[in-house]
C-alpha cells in the first residue's frame, strides 16, 4: 500500500519535528548557574531563554544561601572587570556579560566577546545545572587510566581526562577549558606533567596559564 507507507513516513518525520522542538523548547528553559568566587555571592541563576534580562537573575547570597534578586545586592569593588559566560558558540568560544552591568539592571545586556574580556579580568561560566561538566563524561570505561589521586577534580576545575589515548599514568591526553588552565590547582598533580597545550582558538594565551607545570618555574608556555 504506497500511501499507507507514505503516510507512516510522514509520521515519523512529525515525530522527530516534534521531538527536536520539544528538545529546543527543553533547552531554551534550561536553567544556568555560575559559580563564583565573590564577597556577596555564590551563584548565579539565569534562563536561557532570557539571558541578556538582568531583571530575571537570581543570585544566591552567600552569607544566607537564599536565593535573592540582585536588586537587593549592592556593587562590590571587581563587578566591573567580572564577567560570566552566558553562551558558547559553535566554534568552542564564549559570550560574556559584565557582572556589573547584571547587578545594575540592565536589560539588554552588553554582550562581550572572549577576546575582549581575557585579559581584563576574571571570567566565570554559566552552565546547564542538569548537564555533566567534562570530569564526569565517561566514553569508555575509565579502568583505562583510573589514578584519581592525581585527578581528583576538584571545586573550580573543569577537565576531562581522556582514557583512550593515554599512554601511561602521567602519559594522559586531557580537554580543558582555560579556566582551569589559568587557576592554580596544586591537588590536581595531573597538571605538574603538563608538557603540551594546543589552543583551539589563537596561537598565545589571553591570559597566563598557572596550572602546573612548566610555567610554575617562570618558564614560559
Amino acid at each position: 500500500q504506497p500511501n499507507a507507507k507514505a503516510a507512516r513516513k510522514r509520521a515519523v518525520k512529525m515525530r522527530a519535528a516534534d521531538a527536536y522542538r520539544a528538545r529546543r523548547r527543553e533547552e531554551e528553559d534550561c536553567l544556568l548557574v555560575a559559580e563564583l568566587e565573590h564577597p556577596l555571592i555564590a551563584q548565579l541563576k539565569l534562563k536561557r531563554s532570557a539571558r541578556l534580562d538582568a531583571t530575571t537573575w537570581r543570585a544566591t547570597e552567600k552569607a544566607t544561601g537564599g536565593s535573592i534578586s540582585l536588586a537587593k545586592l549592592r556593587e562590590s569593588p571587581g563587578d566591573d572587570t567580572t564577567y560570566i559566560s552566558i553562551h558558547q558558540q559553535k566554534d568552542g568560544r564564549h559570550d560574556f556579560v559584565c557582572l556589573a552591568h547584571v547587578l545594575r539592571g540592565q536589560t539588554p545586556l552588553r554582550v562581550f566577546d572572549e577576546v575582549e574580556v581575557k585579559s581584563r579580568g576574571r571570567l566565570f561560566y554559566a552552565r546547564p545545572r542538569k548537564t555533566q561538566s567534562l570530569a564526569h563524561i565517561d566514553a569508555t570505561p575509565t579502568t583505562l587510566w583510573d589514578y584519581p589521586e592525581l585527578a581528583p577534580h576538584g571545586t573550580w576545575t573543569n577537565y576531562s581526562v581522556v582514557p583512550w589515548l593515554c599512554l601511561g599514568r602521567t602519559a594522559a591526553v586531557i580537554l580543558s577549558d582555560e579556566e582551569t588552565l589559568c587557576r592554580e590547582l596544586p591537588d590536581e598533580r595531573i597538571f605538574e606533567h603538563l608538557r603540551l597545550v594546543i589552543n583551539c582558538h589563537q596561537d598565545r594565551p589571553g591570559r597566563a596559564y598557572r596550572a602546573g607545570a612548566p610555567w610554575v618555574s617562570n618558564k614560559s608556555p
